[in-house]
């Protein structure tokens, strides 16, 4: 998670300045369509640090198109 940009994923323990956004990341995922993904994981996720709770968000958004990629 911490490949975000901090100003749009505060919940994350190692922020990177001029990290990408979540549209960016998505069409970096887009990538893998059609290979053999075995697994993924997400990580750097602090919720604690975000009361907006968009981090979290942003990490189910994220689990839920690694979970189709998995399965497509």
């Amino acid at each position: 998670m911490d490949v975000f940009d901090p100003s749009l994923v505060a919940g994350v323990t190692t922020p990177e300045p001029g990290g990408l956004t979540f549209k960016e990341v998505m069409e970096y995922l887009s990538i893998f369509v059609g290979k053999n993904i075995v697994g993924a994981d997400i990580v750097e996720l602090a919720p604690d640090y975000d009361t907006t709770f968009v981090s979290s968000i942003s990490a189910s958004k994220v689990a839920r198109e690694l979970l189709m990629l998995l399965y497509s």
